[in-house]
């Protein structure tokens, strides 16, 4: 029987090990045609690993997302220049100070290692150069308190890397572009689906600002979604890919100046399901603005400019689907998911609502499973650019 040679990966982690035997400091250094990857060590200890790319503060806001505080993310050096360890550092603070724990701070950087270690091929000549040095340039305070990676944590790395590696095979694309922009083509989206409501969800996700990573931990509990959307629209041609430089530390400050809550309006007569859309806002810690007077509707959107409107149908003076219909003629408001709200139900009330191009239909009585699944398909909580907002239903993900 044949035996199959190890891989690039397998063969690097036969490398950390014999490192890790020899007690020594100092970078390994992995080179590709299309990559090159440094690992750094510290008597024998696996401390962090990174790429050449441009993306760092990108990839850090990214693999700390949902793990650590808005705060402690924040903390990036003014100059990332000879800062080799800065997210290491930054994550051994975070432990002895007490905010994170440290299986938390091993997740960071399994994030961090799958992205470093995905354009490294399985087959490719993969050239390593070891580079001995006594105190790691521009590492601070490398000493024995600071975090370092156990061999299991950077086997579940790998071990994810392969996986990944195997799914993305079917895009058809090479490994690198992974890393480049994902840019929406809505002409050819809309002729291909012909869902508007689809195309507002998409609009932000694929907005040219987000690369294949980011779509990744927007679908965090299964990658494979993530791969099969991915694959879907380019072999409808859908989308299109950019380079995707690094985050600026002036923007990234002037983004976080700016976060705000995202704001559901619910605009419905009834005072009963205006307190349960208030209620699950809160829970979910969105901001809920109530209009119990459609005539009032309009000037309070443009007001407090929502991300998402519940429209009942059934009012005095002015319908839902009237009210919906001059919302969508308000040029700052024509991209904001209006979800109908009625009792009736019927075929008639569905397809007026698809008229007035609302994006979606829950039948009352409200209760809280039907608002949980409204508000998580047609809104994310805004706390920075690298947010994503959820799928509109209805998407189909298949082979072209």
């Amino acid at each position: 029987m044949t035996q199959t040679a190890p891989s690039n990966l397998e063969k690097l982690f036969a490398i950390v090990r014999k490192v890790h035997e020899q007690r020594a400091t100092g970078r390994l250094i992995c080179s590709t045609k299309r990559v090159r990857v440094i690992l750094f060590f510290y008597r024998g200890q696996l401390l962090w690993l990174t790429d050449d790319r441009d993306h760092r503060i990108r990839r850090w806001l990214r693999v700390t997302k949902g793990i650590m505080s808005q705060q402690h993310r924040e903390q990036v050096p003014e100059k990332l220049a000879n800062k080799n360890l800065w997210e290491s550092q930054n994550l051994s603070r975070q432990i002895s100070e007490g905010n994170l724990a440290l299986e938390e701070a091993f997740g960071v950087f399994t994030r961090a290692a799958v992205e470093a270690l995905f354009a490294i091929g399985s087959t490719e000549q993969m050239f390593r150069h070891w580079r001995a040095e006594r105190d790691l340039s521009g590492a601070e305070g490398v000493g024995d308190g600071l975090l370092t990676i156990p061999h299991n944590v950077f086997r579940e790395a790998l071990n994810e890397t392969l996986q990944l590696q195997k799914e993305w095979s079917a895009v058809g694309l090479p490994a690198e572009r992974s890393y480049d922009a994902l840019v929406l083509n809505k002409e050819k989206f809309e002729a291909a689906s012909g869902q508007g409501s689809t195309l507002l969800s998409m609009r932000k996700l694929f907005s040219g600002q987000r690369n294949f990573w980011d779509l990744l931990h927007h679908f965090s509990e299964s990658p494979t979604v993530a791969v099969r959307l991915l694959q879907h629209f380019v072999q409808q041609e859908i989308l299109t890919f950019r380079h995707l430089g690094d985050r600026q530390l002036s923007n990234l400050k002037a983004t976080e100046s700016k976060a705000r809550v995202a704001t559901v309006l619910c605009v419905d007569d009834s005072i009963q399901s205006a307190e349960l859309v208030k209620q699950q806002c809160q829970l979910k810690g969105l901001k809920a603005v109530v209009c119990n007077d459609p005539l009032k509707a309009l000037p309070m959107a443009l007001e407090h400019q929502p991300d998402l409107i519940l429209l009942d149908v059934v009012m005095p003076i002015v319908n839902g689907h009237e009210l919906c219909a001059q919302l969508r003629r308000v040029k700052n408001l024509s991209a904001v998911p209006i979800v109908m709200l009625t009792g009736q139900g019927g075929l008639g009330d569905r397809v007026r609502s698809k008229i007035v191009k609302a994006s979606g239909f829950v039948s009352k009585p409200l209760t809280t499973q039907k608002l949980q699944t409204v508000i998580d398909q047609h809104i994310s909580q805004v706390v920075d650019d690298s947010d994503s907002p959820a799928l509109a239903p209805g998407l189909v993900l298949g082979h072209a």
